[in-house]
């Protein structure tokens, strides 16, 4: 199956926690697509089904989280926008994916969804999409929104051995 990815910036606490919070997709905020405009209405996603899952580089073979209770990925949808937060596992491909946003590769999140049937309308070269379906998430090296800054803390032991947060700016 085919789906329409769109990429959107994270925040990223590494080291110790593994979290990663950012916005998966903005609502009422036009992004420029190739050659078209588009923007997303507030709970265009909405119902947001159980089997959303996030993977690297939007390889299938490659998961990190699912949101079922105990999958590692929350999924907040407000008036704003459809926001992600994501607990990294201790696996090969989580410590690759930690590892990967400690060296600023991995910078965003993209987000997998097909517009339902009458879920978008076009006004020349502006799209905005009312209805659609979530099937995914993956944590990608080139965001839509060239220069985004990224803001990413980690989670370090400072010279007592108490945790101790340094931010970096990317």
């Amino acid at each position: 199956m085919d789906f329409e990815r769109r990429f959107f910036e994270f925040r990223a606490e590494g080291g110790d926690t593994g979290i990663i919070t950012g916005v998966a997709v903005p609502y009422g905020v036009p992004s420029t697509i190739g050659r078209f405009t588009e923007t997303f209405k507030p709970g265009a996603f909405a119902p947001i089904g159980n089997e959303i899952r996030v993977n690297l580089q939007h390889e299938r073979a490659r998961p990190l989280a699912r949101n079922v209770e105990g999958g590692g990925l929350v999924l907040s949808d407000s008036d704003i926008e459809l926001r992600a937060t994501l607990t990294l596992p201790d696996t090969v491909t989580g410590q690759e994916a930690r590892a990967l946003i400690e060296r600023r590769v991995l910078t965003g999140f993209s987000a997998e969804f097909n517009v339902k049937p009458g879920g978008d309308t076009w006004r020349g070269m502006d799209r905005t999409v009312t209805a659609a379906t979530l099937h995914g998430i993956s944590l990608v090296d080139s965001p839509a929104h060239v220069g985004a800054q990224l803001d990413m803390e980690v989670r370090w032991r400072s010279s007592n051995g108490q945790p101790a947060r340094r931010p970096i700016w990317l």
